[in-house]
């Protein structure tokens, strides 16, 4: 059987991925990633986006996936019991667990991949997939010092001054708190420091 060029590539790149990929995810969690503050879920959805689109065309040399043949069903069996059984040997690595949602997160990247990969062919598959993970890397940092993704809820608080709204203004509990987290660290000091020096 004779390998076309996407296939030939694919399984290169995936013989040195799919390794790097299982080694990583099995020792503890490199410092680099922790000082990112980078979701882990991000992470589990990129590298499964990867990995089956590596696996895809290594498997198959069609442009376009065809879900008529066992090829796709394959790869995505493949996934699922690697993915199940990844979560399982990460319980036993120090500073790291099992979990759920990883696994869901493994399977929404490899279900974009190959939902991808059922109407775009390799070259225009791995570009956009190249160009997703790049932008997701680069940008990660700036996102989480600038977009309010941290939905703080207080409990047992009435009410919590917010640092970038206007004097006066508060923050009520019963609603849910859009900010950022140094936001979030700055509120809840200045709300602690103003109960200390409060007279019981």
């Amino acid at each position: 059987m004779t390998l076309t060029q996407p296939q030939k590539i694919a399984a290169l790149v995936l013989a040195i991925y799919w390794p790097a990929l299982f080694i990583l995810a099995h020792i503890p969690i490199p410092e680099v990633i922790q000082q990112a503050d980078v979701s882990d879920k991000s992470l589990h959805f990129l590298a499964y986006l990867i990995l089956a689109f590596l696996l895809r065309f290594a498997v198959s040399g069609e442009q376009k996936m065809n879900w008529r043949k066992a090829a796709p069903w394959l790869v995505l069996f493949a996934i699922i019991v690697y993915a199940i059984l990844d979560e399982w040997l990460q319980s036993y690595v120090a500073g790291r667990s099992s979990d759920m949602r990883d696994f869901f997160a493994d399977m929404a990247g490899a279900f974009s991949a190959l939902i991808l990969c059922t109407f775009l062919g390799f070259w225009p598959a791995a570009l956009l997939i190249a160009t997703t993970v790049i932008f997701s890397i680069t940008n990660v940092e700036r996102f989480s010092s600038t977009f309010p993704y941290y939905v703080t809820h207080i409990p047992r608080v009435q009410r919590v001054a917010h640092p970038t709204a206007a004097a006066g203004s508060e923050c009520r509990v019963s609603s849910i708190c859009l900010c950022t987290f140094d936001d979030y660290v700055d509120s809840m000091h200045a709300s602690f420091s103003g109960r200390e020096g409060s007279p019981d």
